[in-house]
């Protein structure tokens, strides 16, 4: 089991729990985030953003921007080199 894919399983049993649907879970992205009791003034964010959530982020986010980043960066040095002919 590669590193690639245990990630990909990790992101699909990710989304597979975020989809189901469970309404009387607090825990369920159907829900609003914010719960105001009936005996209180002030109103609670129950947000379950989680660093598991930011990491899955920043890996998504990080393998499709690689590609230009890499891309931009061998145009910027390959620009720089005198006789180059494309």
């Amino acid at each position: 089991l590669s590193a690639v894919m245990a990630i990909q399983i990790w992101i699909l049993f990710t989304f597979v729990r975020g989809a189901e649907f469970d309404l009387s879970d607090d825990n369920s992205d159907f829900v609003y985030t914010w719960k105001c009791p009936r005996d209180k003034v002030e109103c609670d964010n129950k947000a379950d953003l989680t660093a598991a959530g930011w990491v899955m982020f920043g890996i998504l986010m990080a393998s499709h921007l690689l590609k230009d980043l890499v891309n931009g960066f061998k145009m910027i040095v390959l620009s720089a080199k005198e006789g180059y002919q494309p």
